[in-house]
C-alpha cells in the first residue's frame, strides 16, 4: 500500500512538472508574440498606450520571471539535501511549499497584468482595423 502511495505521489510529481513546463513554454511564446507585435506599433499606437502596454507586460514578465528564478534557488538550495540522504522528500517538498506559498498571489499579478497588456493590444489592432476598413468603404 505504500509503494502505491509512493509511485501515485511519484506520477502526480511528474505530471506537475510536464504542465509547469508547457505553462513556462506557453507564457514564453506568448511573451515573445506580444513584444513582437508591440513593437511594430511604436509609430502608430498613441504614447500612452504604448507606454502603458510596454508598462503591464514588463511588470507581467518582471514577475514571471523573478518567480521563476525563486523557484530554481529554492530547488538548487534543497536537491543536493535530498540527494545526499540528509533531507527526505517528504521534508523537501514541505520547504519548497513554504518557500513558494506567495506562488498565487505573484501568478494572479502576472497573469493580469500580462492579460491587461495582451488585451489592450488586441482591441487596439481591432479598433484600427475596423477604422481602415470603414476608410476603403468610404
Amino acid at each position: 500500500m505504500l509503494q502505491q502511495r509512493s509511485n501515485s505521489s511519484d506520477e502526480a510529481r511528474e505530471q506537475m512538472a510536464a504542465y509547469s513546463h508547457y505553462t513556462q513554454l506557453v507564457m514564453v511564446i506568448g511573451y515573445g508574440a506580444f513584444f513582437t507585435l508591440w513593437v511594430q506599433t511604436k509609430g502608430l499606437m498613441s504614447g500612452w498606450l504604448f507606454a502603458s502596454t510596454g508598462l503591464l507586460i514588463t511588470i507581467s514578465l518582471l514577475v514571471f520571471i523573478i518567480v521563476e528564478l525563486a523557484k530554481a534557488y529554492i530547488q538548487g538550495k534543497y536537491l543536493p539535501l535530498v540527494m545526499a540522504g540528509k533531507l527526505s522528500n517528504a521534508e523537501y517538498l514541505a520547504k519548497l511549499d513554504r518557500q513558494m506559498s506567495h506562488w498565487l498571489w505573484t501568478f494572479l499579478v502576472s497573469a493580469t497584468t500580462g492579460l491587461a497588456a495582451g488585451c489592450s493590444l488586441f482591441i487596439w489592432f481591432l479598433y484600427r482595423t475596423v477604422i481602415e476598413g470603414f476608410a476603403l468603404l468610404c
